[in-house]
């Protein structure tokens, strides 16, 4: 069997790009050339690699936003505590805090841009990804689900 793997990695069976796959109309290109790519022992292990990589950035990616919340004053770390760990919703938090409740909401707005700003440099200085618009958007996203996942509740609106 390990014979016919290597055999099958170093000499993989040629099809031409013309080739279609059973169901297709003829005339459509394949999109690779073989079938089971992902079977073979390469691309096993290069998968594992891949997910290995990925749980590693994640693991960073919670440690530089951890660290971007210490160092939030303590009024902003009460407020994330309030908003996604005691699930107050912004009027109850407003109550609380003798504050109006569109103070509370450009607070949680600027505390999400500082968290996501951290997020950007990660990936300027990890990942050497320059952050666009689309990326600060799915970043934002992330955050937030993160923030409801740290914290253990699901945020109200």
């Amino acid at each position: 069997i390990a014979a016919k793997a290597v055999r099958r990695f170093l000499y993989p069976d040629a099809v031409s790009a013309n080739a279609v796959r059973p169901g297709q109309d003829s005339g459509e290109f394949i999109d690779s050339f073989t079938d089971d790519e992902q079977a073979s022992p390469m691309g096993t292990l290069m998968a594992a690699e891949a997910h290995r990589q990925r749980q590693q950035q994640y693991t960073q990616l919670g440690d530089v936003l951890s660290a971007a919340i210490e160092q939030l004053d303590a009024e902003n770390q009460s407020l994330i505590q309030l908003y996604y760990g005691d699930t107050l919703t912004l009027k109850e938090i407003a109550a609380q805090l003798g504050i109006k409740q569109y103070a509370i909401s450009r607070k949680l707005t600027r505390i999400k841009k500082v968290l996501v700003q951290a997020l950007a440099t990660w990936s300027v200085e990890t990942l050497h990804i320059e952050p666009s618009p689309d990326l600060l958007t799915h970043s934002s996203a992330a955050l937030e689900a993160w923030l409801t996942s740290r914290y253990g509740t699901t945020a109200k609106s």
